[in-house]
């Protein structure tokens, strides 16, 4: 299964704009993987631990390549599994590859939602690790502990979830809940990113709620970047520069 991602253009990345709620600035880039006739959550809850890291591997120099060139400031998102968490947290470096231009964008490490991702998060002493990177906290209002997500990474990027966003002109409670979300995050130092923004009424409703950036469909569908890669180099290359240095500090 690791093999698929080095298997050629088969497996891509898009990339879908986070911009500020007004539409008038992009602010990032979510990387998001494609495998063409295949359902990649069916791929990725069958690999293993070590087939998981080694996609990771792989998708996030795809990612960096793709995306080489973006203007200053510019972050690219990207998401990784929660092996890959686990296996940072337990000493392992994030899977970056370390020879990077300065033209390659700055990477915030999405951090994945549901019962898994959550208890890694919350372990003794994992906020210390994660204290020395740009992390955001994926789909709160979707999983289990995002009030303790929230309060252990202060300074992080929350993103509200699709369930949370859709509609939240049209239902009080929603509303009332991102609102809360918002106070909370001013109060912890956090940026707010409103995920599956479909419709203009949405984008109001939430910069009216304080929601200061935003993500979906309302303001670009995912794409290719069309960047030349000039920043990476070959793929394989930057997977066994990964490999060696997290053989190397494993030793250390």
């Amino acid at each position: 299964m690791a093999q698929t991602v080095r298997s050629g253009p088969a497996i891509h990345c898009v990339y879908q704009p986070i911009v500020t709620i007004d539409g008038q600035a992009v602010i990032g880039y979510e990387a998001l993987a494609r495998v063409p006739g295949r359902d990649l959550r069916c791929m990725l809850q069958a690999m293993d631990s070590t087939e998981a890291r080694a996609f990771d591997v792989g998708m996030v120099a795809r990612a960096v390549q793709g995306a080489f060139g973006l203007p200053e400031g510019v972050r690219l998102f990207v998401n990784v599994t929660v092996e890959t968490l686990r296996a940072v947290l337990a000493g392992d470096p994030w899977p970056l590859p370390p020879r990077l231009s300065p033209g390659s964008p700055p990477v915030v490490w999405e951090i994945p939602e549901g019962r898994a991702g959550s208890a890694a998060l919350l372990q003794r002493g994992a906020a210390g690790v994660l204290d020395a990177v740009e992390v955001a906290l994926d789909d709160l209002g979707e999983g289990d502990s995002d009030l303790r997500r929230l309060a252990a990474y202060p300074g992080a990027w929350a993103k509200l979830g699709l369930s949370l966003v859709r509609d939240c002109d049209r239902d009080r409670a929603k509303a009332a809940v991102i609102r809360a979300v918002v106070a909370m995050a001013a109060e912890l130092g956090q940026r707010v990113i409103a995920e599956g923004v479909e419709r203009e009424g949405e984008a109001v409703a939430l910069g009216a709620m304080g929601i200061r950036y935003a993500q979906g469909f309302h303001f670009g569908a995912p794409a290719r970047l069309g960047a030349d890669g000039a920043g990476l180099g070959d793929i394989a290359t930057a997977e066994a520069d990964w490999s060696q240095t997290s053989s190397s500090r494993s030793l250390g």
